[in-house]
């Protein structure tokens, strides 16, 4: 999270031929949120749109994975 924070900042910075950067960060990491890089790729791409829909220029984590418990299994 504080290296896409770091990247979003450094994008205002940038000014090319009087045109300004924004940027929308989705961020998951391996192995709290996903045990394999399909779905790592696929939850930090759900963060990007999450980030994208809501307010532009931002970043957003993934979503905390759902833990399954006996309970949760029991009908």
């Amino acid at each position: 999270m504080s290296v896409a924070e770091k990247l979003r900042v450094a994008a205002h910075r940038l000014n090319v031929g009087g045109v300004s950067f924004t940027g929308s960060f989705g961020v998951a990491g391996f192995p709290d949120h996903a045990p394999d890089a399909g779905r790592l790729l696929r939850l930090a791409d759900r963060a990007l749109y999450a980030a994208k829909h809501d307010k532009c220029d931002r970043v957003e984590p993934a979503a905390a994975p759902a833990v399954l418990t006996l309970d949760s299994l029991t009908p």
